[in-house]
């Protein structure tokens, strides 16, 4: 078992569940190609896979195998993750792709990949998750302001995942550019729009994911 918490805060941070250590090895060149990806556990049985999250850091993305040795398969562990965790972002991965195995990640809110597949396509799978987008705001939009209440505005952030999927287009890729660290004008000539337009779409935009303190603080 190896977790390093070196350099995590503002990356998105991985562990890998895999008793294959050559599969899990080469899992880890692919993803570490990515500047933003820190690597932060790899594990081959879910006891010491699960013992990770009793840190004060804990995994944004954990990729999972389905067969492993022991009592407890990768399933078992996702549901765990996804019952206490909900904000981690959950890969399946197998080798052996079935019908029964696609249902159980739907029912997770997983993503599902073979054995295999293209590095691209699994760290698209990572960069690109709805969930890592309130990690996002709140590492980039918690610092507008120094008084901001961490536990309050966490928890905020928290209750907004579901609701991203809500947002339109335009406040996403809005927001999107807010992350970035993009100003209003700067977004409004990217998406050749009026500025009061953008404001427009970012104010719903946090009013849809339901962060009140944000709304107070950010620049419009």
């Amino acid at each position: 078992m190896k977790i390093d918490e070196s350099n995590l805060t503002n990356n998105i941070k991985i562990c890998i569940l895999e008793d294959d250590k050559e599969y899990r090895e080469s899992l880890k060149k692919i993803l570490l190609k990515e500047e933003r990806i820190r690597l932060y556990g790899e594990f081959d049985n879910v006891h010491d896979c699960l013992k990770t999250f009793q840190s004060p850091f804990k995994p944004d993305v954990c990729l999972i195998d389905i067969v492993l040795k022991g009592e407890q398969s990768g399933i078992d562990c996702a549901r765990i993750i996804n019952k206490n965790w909900p904000h981690v972002h959950l890969i399946i991965m197998t080798s052996f792709p079935d019908a029964r195995y696609l249902a159980e990640s739907k029912e997770l809110e997983a993503d599902f990949i073979e054995k295999g597949t293209r590095g691209e396509v699994i760290i698209d799978k990572i960069v690109t998750s709805s969930k890592l987008t309130q990690r996002e705001l709140f590492i980039s939009l918690s610092n507008e302001k120094s008084d901001l209440d961490p536990i309050n505005l966490i928890q905020q952030i928290q209750n907004a995942q579901q609701q991203i999927s809500t947002l339109s287009d335009y406040q996403r890729k809005v927001l999107k550019f807010k992350l970035e660290g993009k100003s209003v004008s700067e977004t409004a000539t990217q998406l050749q729009m009026n500025p009061r337009t953008v404001r427009t779409h970012l104010r719903r935009a946090l009013q849809k994911l339901d962060l009140p303190d944000l709304l107070k603080y950010i620049k419009l």
